[in-house]
C-alpha cells in the first residue's frame, strides 16, 4: 500500500556543507576548502546551526498532521491496561478493606514479575475468610500484560498481613500497545481520503472497520446480501397457496395453516405409511448453480411425534439428472410438537447446474403421522439467518464486509460488534450493513521434485512443503504482492481461486529446488488435479491442509 510520504528535508550538517563547498568550487574557479580558511570555518558553523533549524521543520509537517487527525476525530488508538480478577484468602475472619491500589504481582517466570493493582476499594465484612471477584488492572498498559494465564503465582507486592493467598481467575485479557506513529499515519492517509465523516463507497467500510483494535484486514461487497433466500416466497413460507413443493416418498403435501414457524401458515406432512417422509421443492423451481458454488439449506421442521429430521441439498445437471446421491445434515430429534432450526452447507461439483433443498422425518411407523415444515431458504454463502424466499443476493444500498486479524482468522464477537456500532455511527442511513467471515477450505497438496546438485533433499523438501503452506495460508492470502505509487490500493483482493501456476511458481522459488517433476492439488475431498481450484464462499480464504512433498537428488 501507499504509506504516508515524509516531506524529505535535509538534516545532515556535513551534507549541507558539502553543497556550500560545491556552490563555492562551481562560482570561484580553482577554489578549493580548507579547514584553516575562514569561509571554510563559516560555512561548517552556519551548516551546524542550519541543521538544527531544518531537524526542527522536518518534523512539524508530521505533528501538523497528526494534529489535524486528532482535531478531526481520529485519533490515535492509545495503550490499555489488561484486567482480570482474582479471589483474596485471609488468615481469619475479623473483618478488613483491601484499598485500591494495592498492588500484586503476577509471577510469568522465575525472576520476571507483572505488576497489577486492585481497582476499587474491597470490603471484606466480618465474618467472611474470602474476597472473591476482585478487579485487578495491569500498572503498565500493553500486550506485555495480556495473556497470563489463570495458572500463573500470584503475590502482594504491596505488604498487607492479613492476606493468606491470592488466586487468579481468568488469564488476564484487554492489553494493547499504542499504536505506532507510523501506523497512525498511515491509517489516517486513507482515512482523510473520506471527503465526508462516513462511509460512502463500498471499499470506505472497509478502510471505516480498520480504525477498531484488533482489525487487521477488512474487504467489503458492494450490494451484497447474505441474506438471501433463492426460493420463492410461497417455498420459504406455503404462505399463499401449496404449491412449488412435491412429495418425493411417502407424504401427503398440504398447506396448513396451524403451527406456523412463521406468519401464518407452514407445509403440513402427512405420512402414506411406514417409512421416511421427504419432500423437495420442485425441479422447475430449482437454484441455479455452477460448479464451486457453496450452497446452504436452512429449515424448521415439526415433527408431531418426535421423530428425527433432517434438511439436504441435491444436486442435478442441465438435464435434471441427478448428480450422485442426496446427501443431509445430521439428524435432530427436537421432541414432540417442537421446530428444529436446520442448515446444510455443500459445495456444488462438476456439472452441477441446479440445486434443491430437501425435507425428510425419519422413520414414521405408519400412515397418519404428522410433521410441518416451514422457513425453508435456498442461498449461495454460508449464512444461517433465515429470511422470507424471493430475495435476492444483489441489494441496492447494501454492504457486506469482511474483517480478520493479522493471520487471517476470524474476529471475536466482542469486536465484530464494536465493527459494527462504529460503522452504523457513522454511515449514512437506509444503508444496510452486514459483517461476515471469510469461507475457509483446506488444499491438500502433493509434489515431486528434483534438488539441486549438492543441496540436501530433505532439507530443501521440508522448505518447499513450507513454502505451500505460506502461500495457502489465510494471513497472506489476498494481500497484494506490489501496489506501487497506486494511491489508495486495496489491502485485500478478493482472490476467490488457487492457481496451478502460481502454486508451481512457489515451488520453483524455493532455493535448492532444481525442478518440479509433478504438482497436483485439491479442495477438501475432491479429487487431486493440475486445474484451478475455485473457492466457495462470497468472500474465500484457503487453509493449507496436508501438503506431501518428495525432493530427490
Amino acid at each position: 500500500m501507499t504509506e504516508y510520504i515524509e516531506i524529505p528535508i535535509e538534516t545532515d550538517p556535513e551534507l549541507l556543507a558539502q553543497e556550500a563547498f560545491d556552490f563555492l568550487q562551481a562560482r570561484i574557479s580553482g577554489w578549493v576548502p580548507n579547514d584553516a580558511n575562514l569561509e571554510t570555518i563559516m560555512i561548517e558553523a552556519m551548516s551546524l546551526m542550519t541543521a538544527e533549524a531544518r531537524d526542527v521543520a522536518s518534523a512539524v509537517p508530521t505533528d501538523v498532521f497528526r494534529y489535524y487527525g486528532e482535531l478531526v476525530g481520529i485519533e490515535p488508538q492509545e495503550a490499555t491496561h489488561a484486567v482480570s480478577t482474582v479471589d483474596f484468602a485471609l488468615i481469619d475472619n475479623l473483618g478488613y478493606t483491601i484499598p485500591a491500589g494495592t498492588q500484586i504481582g503476577i509471577r510469568t517466570s522465575g525472576d520476571n514479575l507483572v505488576p497489577f493493582q486492585v481497582t476499587a476499594d474491597t470490603v471484606i465484612a466480618p465474618g467472611s475468610t474470602t474476597a472473591l471477584d476482585v478487579p485487578i488492572q495491569a500498572v503498565e498498559p500493553g500486550v506485555e500484560s495480556s495473556g497470563l494465564p489463570d495458572t500463573s503465582p500470584v503475590e502482594l507486592i504491596d505488604i498487607l498481613d492479613f492476606i493468606d493467598t491470592i488466586t487468579l481467575n481468568a488469564e488476564t485479557t484487554g492489553g494493547i500497545d499504542a499504536e505506532l506513529t507510523e501506523d497512525y499515519l498511515n491509517r489516517l492517509r486513507l482515512r482523510l481520503r473520506l471527503l465526508a465523516p462516513r462511509p460512502i463507497l463500498a471499499n470506505d467500510f472497509a478502510i471505516f472497520a480498520q480504525d477498531i483494535a484488533g482489525v487487521e484486514r477488512a474487504i467489503a461487497l458492494d450490494m451484497y446480501e447474505p441474506n438471501h433466500n433463492l426460493l420463492t416466497a410461497n417455498q420459504s413460507s406455503a404462505e399463499t397457496d401449496a404449491t412449488g413443493m412435491e412429495n418425493v416418498s411417502n407424504t401427503t403435501l398440504t398447506r396448513a395453516t396451524v403451527n406456523p414457524a412463521h406468519g401464518v401458515a407452514s407445509w403440513n406432512m402427512l405420512s402414506v405409511g411406514a417409512g421416511d417422509m421427504i419432500i423437495r421443492n420442485t425441479l422447475a423451481a430449482a437454484m441455479a448453480v455452477v460448479p464451486g458454488d457453496q450452497v446452504t439449506a436452512l429449515a424448521s421442521i415439526r415433527p408431531n411425534l418426535g421423530r428425527a429430521v433432517t434438511v439436504g441439498i441435491g444436486f442435478y445437471t442441465g438435464a435434471d439428472a441427478l448428480i450422485g446421491s442426496i446427501t443431509y445434515a445430521g439428524t435432530v430429534s427436537p421432541g414432540a410438537g417442537v421446530y428444529a432450526n436446520l442448515s446444510y452447507t455443500l459445495v456444488a461439483p462438476a456439472t452441477a447446474a441446479k440445486a434443491v433443498i430437501f425435507i425428510k422425518v425419519v422413520g414414521t411407523a405408519g400412515a397418519s403421522e404428522l410433521a410441518n415444515a416451514d422457513k425453508l431458504a435456498m442461498r449461495r454463502g454460508n449464512s444461517i439467518d433465515w429470511t422470507i424466499g424471493g430475495t435476492s443476493a444483489t441489494q441496492e444500498r447494501t454492504v457486506t464486509i469482511s474483517i480478520v486479524d493479522e493471520a487471517g482468522e476470524p474476529l471475536s464477537v466482542p469486536i465484530r460488534n464494536e465493527v459494527d456500532a462504529y460503522i452504523e455511527s457513522a454511515r449514512e442511513v437506509n444503508f444496510v450493513l452486514h459483517i461476515i467471515d471469510p469461507s475457509y477450505t483446506l488444499i491438500d497438496v502433493t509434489f515431486a521434485a528434483k534438488a539441486n546438485s549438492g543441496w540436501d533433499p530433505m532439507d530443501v523438501e521440508v522448505r518447499a512443503e513450507a513454502a505451500v503452506a505460506d502461500y495457502l495460508s489465510p494471513g497472506n492470502w489476498g494481500l497484494p504482492s506490489d501496489t506501487g505509487d497506486v494511491p489508495f490500493a486495496p489491502q485485500w483482493i478478493n482472490q476467490t481461486l488457487v492457481r496451478y501456476l502460481e502454486l508451481a511458481q512457489v515451488l520453483n522459488s524455493v532455493p535448492g529446488l532444481n525442478y518440479i517433476e509433478t504438482l497436483t492439488f485439491r479442495r477438501g475431498t475432491d479429487g487431486f488435479a493440475t486445474t484451478d481450484v475455485l473457492l466457495p464462499g462470497p468472500i474465500p480464504m484457503p487453509r493449507p491442509g496436508v501438503i506431501t512433498g518428495t525432493v530427490t537428488a
